[in-house]
């Protein structure tokens, strides 16, 4: 848990194989950092970052750290980064950065909240700047430094999650988003590993578009077998690791939003994808005709995501994030494979195949899978 911090600057010493303490700088949703304001009798009020000491049973650091973020703002943290390793009297402690949505104080649990003669516990959420960290009375007095260098060195994201586009940059940096770091072996078009059609599922095209293209997971398996693929992304984090990803391969990448590539291009491919894409984020009747205006004759839209809640169709409205810090609004749009079948062939669509597949086990949710063909000629 939290700790005594009440110690020197940090040293340079030698230490053990593994940290005694981890911390994290915790970036929120509306581009803050959470920190913890000790009150103790006696002493000048100060600041902490969430984290505490790596105990026997953890398995790792990073999974120490999970834990005392959980115990200490009943928080999940996503998107783990080692930043920074400090020595202090023969003590290491690695300090972490990590993006997170949702924290609860009045959830905390620990025995140091409670114990008698241990002052006062207050979480805050501060602006993660570099005058405001500077302000900060941070324990220890090395962590403060650390912070203010890497925000200086742009290691620690502070993009602004206050427009659309900032929360879908954020999401891309690791709101529980997990990498498929091996893209000559087949992810699949649903949410369970190698579940459902495989790359077959888009014919032999020779061009392929992605309407929310990520880092392009599933465009790299296709340029490595010699396909030209195009990827749009409206996350400028999401298309820094698709061109990363694509180095050296036919690929082009593209960072803006979907209807004003579209509506601005005069290309044309044989299949546009969108795997919990696009699609799904986007009104379909402004969306269709623009996608079929830049298919190929013949050529096939193919999309897939979690199909509509029973009873909740057509613009489903969030706030995204902890519902703190200013409005972001997002939307999907969510139907029945009747009406999406309905909304493609009025787009000007000629044949559309569009189902639920039950996921591995029927239990679980399936996923929305479409297909629709643009007129031969």
């Amino acid at each position: 848990m939290i700790g005594n911090v009440d110690a020197p600057a940090l040293g340079h010493g030698e230490w053990s194989a593994g940290p005694d303490r981890v911390r994290a700088v915790l970036v929120t949703p509306s581009a803050g950092l959470l920190v913890i304001r000790r009150v103790k009798p006696g002493v000048a009020p100060y600041h902490v970052l969430p984290g505490g000491k790596v105990e026997p049973g953890d398995d790792g650091p990073e999974a120490a750290l999970l834990r005392e973020i959980r115990e200490e703002i009943a928080g999940e943290a996503t998107g783990l980064r080692h930043l920074h390793t400090h020595q202090e009297n023969g003590e290491r402690q690695d300090i972490y950065t990590a993006s997170i949505a949702v924290w609860s104080w009045a959830d905390r649990t620990g025995p140091e909240f409670t114990e008698p003669g241990r002052g006062e516990y207050h979480l805050e959420e501060v602006p993660l700047t570099a005058g405001h960290v500077a302000d900060l009375n941070l324990k220890p007095e090395g962590v403060r430094a650390v912070i203010l260098d890497a925000l200086t060195s742009g290691r620690i994201p502070t993009r602004d999650t206050g427009s659309t586009q900032g929360y879908w940059d954020h999401y891309a940096t690791g709101w529980g988003v997990i990498d498929w770091p091996d893209d000559t072996r087949w992810r699949g078009w649903t949410q369970y590993e190698g579940h459902g059609p495989g790359p077959e599922h888009l014919g032999t095209p020779g061009s392929i578009l992605e309407l929310g293209c990520g880092s392009a997971i599933e465009l790299a398996y296709y340029a490595r077998r010699g396909i030209p693929v195009t990827g749009v992304d409206l996350a400028p984090a999401h298309i820094d690791a698709a061109r990363a990803r694509c180095s050296g391969l036919p690929a082009d990448f593209h960072n803006t939003d979907i209807t004003s590539f579209l509506s601005g291009t005069e290309r044309c491919w044989d299949v546009a994808l969108s795997r919990f894409g696009a699609v799904w984020f986007s009104n379909p009747r402004h969306l269709l005709p623009l996608i079929l205006a830049r298919l190929n004759p013949g050529g096939l839209l193919a999309f897939s995501h979690a199909p509509a809640v029973p009873g909740c169709y057509g613009p489903q409205g969030m706030y995204p994030g902890a519902l703190r810090g200013r409005p972001i609004e997002v939307r999907r749009w969510s139907y029945t494979p009747r009406k999406w079948t309905s909304l493609l062939l009025a787009a000007g669509f000629e044949r559309v195949e569009a189902a639920v597949l039950p996921a591995p086990n029927p239990a679980d949710l399936g996923t929305l899978m479409v297909r629709a063909w643009a007129p031969a000629s």
